[in-house]
């Protein structure tokens, strides 16, 4: 239908005409060049914005500025003293004056993002000292609070339910995952072959140990180990669940060989309830972004629908990811919900459908030499589940594209095999 595919934006972004650069903070210069053969830059405004933790707290306008074709100017910008409570962003676009062929008046030609220091403020519940009440039975571990219930399954070391005072938010538990359904470029490298020791190991898990230790005020952790026989290695993920319900997962890959092939991604799935469908983040946005390809996406504040996240590629395939997030919230129609935070960032995706619909395996190939051995799926085989399938992820490879009939993503985007760990909260939100 002649749509734009998420990876235009980057094209767009990359190919302006216009660059930025942040010449000097303490002076508020910004080097404006212009990379245009016979524009003058007067035929374009400027705006800026200054973000605080995702939030803007100023913004300005420049009307006429005089740049003639290749040459560049230190333009200063009047923003106020910045603030040093949270992470700044200032943001610079240029936009039209006028319409211009297929160009209408105000459209942004070119912009930029440049991060000014600090660090975001958790948003999460404060902790309050309380005891946890720990039962155990046959079946499971149950850990009780002021507002909430915790739940694990002692079967397979799962944890199967997160109550904080509604109902159970989840459908499936959190388990460690390693592989992302394979897109265009992945297939041409036939990484679903090289690399499906690591498919492998995402579904096939034997819990080894179950423990669980109660802090008393300071809390109570459950730690559910498991052998990957796939990869000769194992994997931890500790749950530290606080007074308040907050919950602290850490994922652990330990007796990882160097000689494993790459990790197409490193991170955990879990499945909730479809009616917290409302999603709120505070990362790159608004569009589809990976770690080599995300320079169109800015830092910042961006809401949307679960289904809204997915992009229909016309061969299903991995899409709707988001990188550098430093905050999730996932509410209902009446916003409450869960809020997932790092001490750093993360990735994540969600979607109204399962990892593996996605996903077109390495089996089942047109007749045709012609089709790459691709495999027979189309746009028209998804179907909308009646849950929320979510990914949050310490990393995910990058989808490459050098060419499609061979490259990989380049080094510094490929996730080596080692010995991994990263961690992120779940707190009660509303």
């Amino acid at each position: 239908d002649r749509s734009s595919h998420p990876s235009l934006e980057e094209v767009k972004k990359i190919n302006q005409n216009i660059k930025f650069k942040l010449s000097n903070i303490q002076t508020k210069e910004i080097l404006i060049s212009n990379n245009f053969d016979f524009k003058n830059l007067n035929e374009f405004y400027f705006q800026w914005e200054l973000l605080n933790d995702g939030h803007r707290i100023s913004e300005g306008k420049i009307n006429k500025i005089d740049i003639e074709p290749h040459e560049s100017k230190k333009v200063k910008i009047n923003i106020p003293e910045i603030i040093q409570d949270g992470e700044t962003y200032l943001n610079i676009y240029a936009k039209r004056k006028n319409n211009y062929m297929l160009v209408p008046k105000d459209y942004t030609v070119a912009y930029e993002q440049f991060y000014i220091g600090g660090h975001v403020k958790s948003k999460g519940n404060k902790n309050y000292k309380g005891k946890i009440k720990v039962f155990e039975n046959e079946k499971s571990i149950d850990l009780i609070g002021k507002s909430f219930k915790i739940s694990f399954n002692k079967k397979n070391g799962e944890l199967q339910e997160i109550n904080y005072g509604k109902q159970n938010i989840l459908l499936e538990g959190i388990k460690a995952n390693f592989w992302r359904s394979p897109n265009d470029n992945d297939y041409g490298y036939n990484m679903s072959s090289i690399l499906n020791v690591w498919k492998k190991a995402s579904n096939n898990q034997i819990l080894k140990t179950l423990q669980v230790k109660n802090y008393q005020e300071e809390g109570v952790e459950v730690k559910s180990k498991y052998l990957i026989p796939d990869i000769d290695g194992s994997i931890e993920i500790k749950y530290t669940i606080s007074s308040d319900g907050k919950i602290n997962v850490t994922t652990t890959l330990s007796d990882i060989s160097s000689s494993l092939p790459m990790l197409p991604k490193f991170g955990t799935n879990f499945i909730i309830n479809k009616k917290y469908n409302n999603v709120k983040w505070y990362g790159r946005g608004p569009h589809e972004n990976y770690q080599d390809r995300k320079t169109s996406s800015l830092v910042g504040i961006y809401e949307s629908k679960v289904s809204e996240l997915y992009y229909p590629y016309i061969r299903p395939q991995e899409n709707g990811n988001r990188t550098d997030t430093r905050w999730l919230i996932l509410s209902d129609s009446e916003g409450k919900g869960i809020i997932i935070e790092t001490g750093e960032t993360f990735e994540f995706s969600a979607h109204h459908q399962l990892n593996n619909d996605f996903d077109g395996g390495n089996i089942k190939y047109r007749k045709q030499a012609t089709d790459l051995k691709r495999p027979i799926i189309h746009t028209t085989d998804i179907v909308e589940r009646p849950l929320i399938n979510l990914n949050i992820d310490y990393k995910q490879m990058g989808v490459g594209g050098d060419n499609s009939w061979g490259r990989k993503p380049h080094k510094k985007y490929q996730i080596k095999a080692d010995n991994l760990s990263f961690s992120y909260s779940i707190s009660p939100y509303n």
